[in-house]
């Protein structure tokens, strides 16, 4: 074994006694029971996730602690340090989930919906939007940069601040047309000032910090004595470190690739008489297996499942998507749904411990592997789910 080798054995092995050591003490703290975690309420960015930050942020909310926690919010992602046209008036925002801006018109870049959208009196925005698993849509950035253009602010809102796709952003600039935001830093500093104001109002400070527990569970937050031994640990054993680094998302696409291959390998073998089955390259944001009637082979409309390397979801997708005059949106999905969970564990290819017993233990990967592929036959022989098919591909013309 190479001296490195031998150096990333080791500070694996120190890393798990931290982990093993961080459990102990959520145990003892009584941190495991999470009303949201027993809900399966973790992963739903709209229902979940905005509801309950919107909700903290509506200075008419049922926390009944007037504007204190939209101001604590706006200092936290510094909006009163922006120019004077774009500093939100806390004593007249209002707060509106899944805020319409209009028709998505991808030649323009306008229109769209925004996942939280703060305005008050003097037509000053705010448009946030929220990502935990979900992909980036075309040019979502810039039409919501768009829209209100004089005064209005983008925040993009992911777990560890990561970066908008360029074909989210296009050519804007981060700092200057948009402002990332993560869950790990602001939001978390933020729910912890929430939660000093909440100190009075007992259900309302517990549910706070059962969320704060969520938050951390995502996005892999110690106590901040281990979280600092942790990172003494990486920085004496930098060079191992670094070579786990290099290799840590390579390792986990290849490995949720080969899930999908089985997949897709045991759906051909059931399927292969009657349906047209597809997939595309593995890529980091999308990938997907498709499926469709002979019948249908080569039509844009089909039974999809994505994706492989985060939360799964089945659905009917069309790339052209079907507008609604009523509502001027353009909707690409029809009938979409995740996946039932698997002994406990959520149909989730970016959760470490599903990843690690699906290396580890062969029987509960083949009975996971087992599970999908099931799942995915039954919403294909779904007779609504045929006839909602057959009916987009009437109205496509495919």
């Amino acid at each position: 074994m190479s001296e490195l080798n031998k150096n990333i054995e080791e500070l694996l092995s120190k890393i798990n006694i931290k982990i093993e050591h961080q459990n102990e003490i959520e145990k003892l703290k009584g941190e495991k029971f999470n009303i949201f975690s027993i809900l399966k309420m973790e992963t739903k960015e709209n229902a979940t996730h905005s509801a309950f930050l919107g909700e903290l942020l509506n200075p008419k909310g049922t926390h009944l602690k007037g504007n204190i926690f939209l101001d604590l919010f706006l200092k936290s992602i510094g909006n009163d340090k922006l120019n004077i046209n774009k500093q939100l008036d806390v004593n007249s925002t209002t707060v509106t989930l899944e805020y319409a801006i209009g028709f998505s018109d991808y030649d323009k870049k306008t229109g769209g919906r925004i996942d939280i959208y703060l305005k008050d009196k003097y037509n000053h925005t705010i448009s946030i939007e929220n990502k935990i698993y979900a992909q980036d849509q075309y040019a979502q950035i810039e039409r919501y940069y768009n829209h209100n253009k004089l005064n209005n602010t983008v925040y993009y809102l992911t777990l560890f601040g990561d970066d908008p796709t360029f074909e989210s952003k296009g050519e804007l600039e981060q700092g200057k047309h948009y402002y990332k935001i993560s869950y790990k830093v602001k939001i978390l500093e933020w729910l912890n000032s929430c939660l000093k104001e909440a100190a009075d109002s007992p259900i309302l400070r517990e549910t706070i910090k059962q969320y704060i527990i969520l938050i951390k569970k995502f996005t892999h937050t110690m106590e901040n004595t281990e979280e600092e031994k942790l990172k003494e640990i990486i920085l004496q054993n930098f060079e191992a470190a670094s070579c786990i680094a290099a290799k840590f998302n390579i390792a986990k696409d290849q490995f949720c690739e080969e899930i999908r291959q089985k997949v897709f390998d045991k759906l051909k073998e059931d399927l292969k008489d009657n349906y047209s089955i597809k997939k595309d390259l593995f890529q980091n944001k999308i990938s997907q297996i498709k499926i469709n009637p002979i019948k249908y082979k080569d039509s844009e409309t089909s039974f999809t499942i994505e994706n492989f390397n985060e939360k799964l979801m089945i659905g009917i997708f069309n790339s052209a998507g079907l507008r609604f005059i009523e509502t001027e949106d353009v909707e690409y999905w029809q009938n979409k749904k995740p996946f039932d969970d698997f002994e406990d564990h959520e149909i989730n290819l970016s959760e470490s411990k599903t990843i690690s017993r699906l290396n580890m233990d062969k029987n509960f990967r083949d009975g996971f592997i087992k599970h999908i592929v099931n799942e995915i036959k039954a919403y294909v022989a779904d007779e609504n789910n045929i006839k909602t098919l057959i009916k987009l591909n009437s109205i496509l013309g495919q």
